[in-house]
């Protein structure tokens, strides 16, 4: 990948092909958070802490994670379970009940975005000169890990509302990263997120 600055200008130079994403996108989130419906945040966003998130880095700004599809949801919930599970002795603990996964809720949360970067396109890794696998490698605990350096890069730019990415857990599916601090600014006010649901009257919008 490229480093400073020619990342930042490399970055710039990929305005132009900023992609939009239309439909449901799904959230993993853990059960603890639905004990009382009243205080629920359905769209929460968590900011980048002490450890950040693969897309931003320590201190970071917050952002929202979503899949394509609700099994990618569930594995990027359960990376702990389904790595274990594949690991040796996995299968046999999982067998006897000694690994299981964490109970989570999976939300179907609209996307109407636009200006999203597309990291999974062949012309953007070429751009970024993004090797084979960069993005798929563990970010957690290391020092500016090349995920995080990427996206605080495309966050700093300014343009972009959000990431389209290669899922670390499931091979060949995606996600998306969303800016919040992003979509009030445009052009990036087209970008909106929404849930709702009838009967537990749950309902959150960004932004």
């Amino acid at each position: 990948m490229l480093k400073q600055p020619a990342l930042a200008q490399a970055i710039a130079s990929l305005r132009p092909q900023a992609v939009g994403f239309l439909g449901v996108g799904f959230r993993s989130v853990h059960l603890r958070h639905f004990s009382n419906l009243a205080t629920v945040q359905p769209l929460h966003a968590a900011g980048g802490g002490l450890a950040g998130s693969r897309y931003v880095l320590p201190g970071g700004p917050a952002s929202l994670y979503m899949a394509f599809d609700a099994d990618t949801a569930h594995r990027e919930g359960n990376q702990v379970f389904y790595q274990t599970s594949a690991a040796p002795g996995g299968p046999a603990l999982r067998k006897s009940g000694g690994l299981r996964p964490d109970p989570v809720v999976i939300l179907g949360v609209f996307i109407d975005g636009s200006n999203l970067l597309d990291l999974t396109d062949s012309m953007v890794q070429q751009t970024l000169k993004l090797k084979k696998g960069a993005l798929l490698g563990a970010w957690l605990g290391v020092t500016s890990a090349p995920t995080q350096v990427l996206g605080d890069a495309i966050f700093q730019d300014g343009h972009f509302a959000g990431i389209i990415y290669p899922s670390a857990q499931n091979p060949r599916h995606k996600c998306i990263c969303v800016f919040p601090a992003r979509l009030n600014i445009p052009p990036l006010a087209t970008t909106h997120v929404n849930f709702r649901d009838a009967p537990t009257g749950l309902a959150a919008h960004l932004p």
